[in-house]
C-alpha cells in the first residue's frame, strides 16, 4: 500500500515538473491546489512540536519520503529562483503559521549555504 502510495505522490509531482518555474499571470490549471500538494509533499521534518506557554500546539510525524520531499523543494526553489513568488505566497498565506514558520526555517536553513556564497 506504502509503495502504490509512493508512486501516486512521484506521478503528481513528475506532473508538477512541467509547469515549474512559471510566471505570475501565466495561466495554469488549477494552481492553487498543485501549491498547496507541493507544499504538502515539501515537508520533511521527522516531527514537530511546538509549546506554548508548556501547551503542546502542534505536532506532526513525517509524512513523506525524503526524495519527495527533495523533489517538492527542488521545484519550490527553482520558483523561488525565478522570482515570480506570488502563488506561493498566497499558498503559504492559507497555511497555519506554524507551517509557514517551519516552511521559513527550512528554507533558511538550508539555503543558507547558497547565501553566504554570494
Amino acid at each position: 500500500m506504502k509503495t502504490i502510495k509512493s508512486f501516486t505522490i512521484h506521478k503528481k509531482l513528475a506532473s508538477c515538473r512541467a509547469i515549474f518555474p512559471h510566471d505570475d499571470h501565466a495561466e495554469v490549471k488549477n494552481v492553487a491546489r498543485i501549491y498547496d500538494d507541493v507544499l504538502k509533499f515539501s515537508r520533511s521534518v521527522p516531527s514537530v512540536t511546538i509549546f506554548c506557554q508548556n501547551i503542546r500546539i502542534y505536532s506532526r510525524p513525517g509524512l513523506y519520503s525524503e526524495s519527495v520531499t527533495r523533489v517538492a523543494w527542488e521545484l519550490l526553489l527553482m520558483q523561488i529562483g525565478s522570482g515570480a513568488t506570488s502563488n506561493l505566497l498566497q499558498a503559504l498565506g492559507k497555511q497555519p503559521p506554524v507551517e509557514v514558520q517551519v516552511f521559513l526555517s527550512t528554507l533558511m536553513t538550508n539555503c543558507m549555504n547558497d547565501v553566504e556564497r554570494m
